[in-house]
């Protein structure tokens, strides 16, 4: 599996491994739970941030959920969290490296990452597998206008239950730097369950949003149709943790009454 800051050709043992990770029972803590979603929670030694696993069923085909998951078009519409995105370059046929920023309230920085993306459809009816990690590419560095976080990993795995229903299930180690406490685990505890549930209703719209904009583009189903450039691994850059973190800005003092709501 991959280390932090690795960039390679993703395989089959990688998928495999996923799937089963996201699969595993033992060690998690039961955080929240309502009907249809469960939000677990796990430390372990990567980073002080818990490991968060989110299990939901959802009333909508996995083919449907894998093309949510890769739209970033369709992610813009419903996402209110992302600032942008964009694609920096091809790995493979089922690989890539982007950047994304996601929005913070004030007076926080919003947050942004540079990952290598990994996916797999397994076929009609199967598992579809997703998963990402960070990387260090020389055409993005940090931005002083915002804080770059770190994802040591974060997975997708996409089980269907029926022709019409799947089982979601979603983990993430990351940390997104600087953060105090409390807002830490009100995101575990609170926005968790949210944001699963905003997706499922994002699923439940998107055939029809989607035959209003580009319905033939789909790269992630025909890598084709992809103009990104592949590669230069001359860009590829070491990835120091620890350079990270300490040029992490320092907002673990600010207090929930100084949000800008």
């Amino acid at each position: 599996m991959y280390k932090l800051g690795e960039v390679k050709i993703p395989s089959d043992e990688d998928f495999d491994f996923i799937r089963e990770m996201c699969q595993q029972e033992e060690g998690w803590t039961l955080e929240n739970s309502k009907k249809d979603v469960k939000i677990y929670t796990k430390v372990n030694d990567k980073c002080p941030f818990k490991v968060l696993r989110a299990i939901a069923d959802y009333k909508c085909p996995a083919k449907c959920l894998y093309d949510v998951v890769q739209d970033q078009e369709y992610c813009n519409y419903w996402d209110e969290r992302k600032e942008k995105s964009a694609d920096i370059c091809q790995i493979s046929c089922n690989s890539d490296i982007i950047y994304y920023s996601i929005k913070f309230p004030k007076p926080f920085r919003n947050r942004d990452f540079v990952i290598q993306r990994c996916w797999k459809d397994y076929g009609e009816n199967k598992d579809k597998v997703i998963f990402n990690h960070s990387v260090n590419h020389a055409k993005c560095p940090e931005k002083s206008d915002r804080v770059r976080g770190i994802s040591y990993l974060t997975a997708t795995l996409i089980r269907p239950t029926s022709p019409k229903t799947c089982t979601f299930y979603f983990i993430s180690q990351s940390d997104p730097g600087g953060l105090p406490a409390w807002i830490v685990n009100l995101t575990t505890k609170l926005y968790g369950p949210k944001f699963v549930d905003k997706m499922h209703q994002a699923c439940l719209k998107y055939d029809k949003w989607k035959k209003k904009h580009n319905p033939d583009f789909m790269p992630w189903v025909y890598p084709e149709q992809s103009k990104v450039p592949y590669i230069d691994w001359n860009d590829i850059k070491q990835f120091d943790t620890e350079q990270t973190k300490e040029s992490m800005r320092d907002e673990t003092k600010i207090e929930e009454n100084q949000l800008d709501t």
